[in-house]
């Protein structure tokens, strides 16, 4: 009697370390549970929707300014830009894109009876850390005659303005451009957006840089239409005193 009941505690005891917490076999549950649960909590990159999206605009700050707003602001110091052409192409998703941009510039200096055009190309790395944005980016900027004189005065003909012809700089020049650009977005309530902003670009030629900063207002009036409100500060820094 004695026996078995030894025998019986012994099985008994032997049962309770064999399904215990400890046991071998639960220890390869607790494991395979573990690594299941840690595979199922790893983020799983999955792509996000990319967009892709072409971009042209046609600048020029002297026609409206001398048909309709002479009269009424006085002029400020001549920076030299006289029209220019820009050309971007973007592809990402909101939060990382980047920007392949081709910006064309016709530069007229009548105080020093010259002219230049400026040709650059920069690719930008947008980042976004909502509210607020990043952009980086790298370029090459080209100096000298690329025709803007001609597209000036064909503009000038289409326009009736008289034509402007000026020697061209002689020595045409080569350089990099480093961009800087950040914003905050401190009112976010559709159909208002207010945004914080600064920019700057580098440029290691004898071509224009600039720095600016400001505040932005966006009314979003559909999905497609938007108006913009800027007002803030802007500098050129020129080569020539």
């Amino acid at each position: 009697m004695i026996c078995k009941k030894l025998n019986r505690e012994n099985r008994q005891r032997k049962l309770e370390i064999s399904h215990g917490w400890f046991s071998k076999k639960w220890r390869l549950y607790f494991a395979f549970a573990n690594v299941v649960g840690i595979l199922f909590s790893l983020p799983v990159n999955c792509p996000a929707q990319e967009k892709h999206a072409f971009t042209f605009s046609c600048l020029n700050d002297n026609f409206l300014f001398e048909d309709y707003l002479e009269d009424y602001f006085a002029k400020g110091k001549d920076d030299h830009v006289t029209a220019g052409l820009w050309l971007q192409y973007r592809r990402g998703t909101e939060r990382i894109n980047w920007n392949y941009s081709v910006n064309f510039n016709v530069l007229t200096n009548r105080d020093l009876l010259y002219r230049t055009d400026i040709l650059s190309f920069l690719v930008v790395k947008n980042r976004a850390f909502l509210p607020a944005a990043l952009q980086t980016g790298i370029g090459l900027v080209l100096r000298g005659n690329f025709g803007g004189q001609q597209l000036q005065n064909k503009f000038h003909d289409w326009f009736g303005y008289s034509r402007l012809t000026l020697p061209y700089f002689p020595e045409p020049q080569a350089g990099l451009l480093f961009h800087l650009d950040g914003s905050y977005d401190f009112l976010q309530s559709a159909p208002w957006h207010a945004t914080a902003y600064f920019a700057g670009n580098l440029v290691t030629s004898a071509a224009p840089g600039k720095m600016e900063t400001g505040l932005q207002l966006k009314w979003d009036v559909t999905e497609s239409v938007a108006f913009r409100l800027t007002s803030g500060y802007l500098r050129f820094f020129r080569t020539d005193k």
